[in-house]
């Protein structure tokens, strides 16, 4: 009476298969952002550092990660690219010192930075 349904061992296995995937992409989200506004503990940390630069002012940034970085084996993506917007980068010297902070901090060289200015009234 009840051939349409699937077998119990394949509905096993489905559900087997989207645990998986639910876990992996919790696991990936949970390794990458870790705070509620999505932003990573790393771009945190250098917009910390970045805000005591002279000149600075405010700082945004963005850490681009490499994403098949080891993200299951828990092993921090590899940085390959930052953008940071301050409100201080109407100063070229702002932003070199800024670029040069954030390379130092990351290891990563400044063809890989960008710096710009924050537009006024962004937060």
């Amino acid at each position: 009476m009840y051939k349409f349904l699937a077998k119990p061992t394949d509905t096993r296995a489905g559900l087997l298969a989207i645990l998986a995937l639910a876990l992996m992409a919790a696991l990936a989200a949970g390794a990458l952002r870790t705070r509620s506004s999505g932003q990573t503990g790393i771009e945190s940390r250098l917009e910390r550092v970045l805000s005591a630069v002279e000149g600075a002012g405010r700082v945004h940034v963005l850490v681009n990660v490499e994403e098949d970085a080891g993200v299951l084996g828990n092993k921090p993506g590899r940085v390959i690219g930052v953008v940071i917007v301050a409100s201080g980068a109407d100063d070229p010297a702002t932003v070199a010192r800024l670029a040069h902070a954030a390379g130092v901090a990351l290891d990563l060289e400044q063809q890989y930075i960008e710096v710009f200015r924050m537009e006024e009234g962004w937060q």
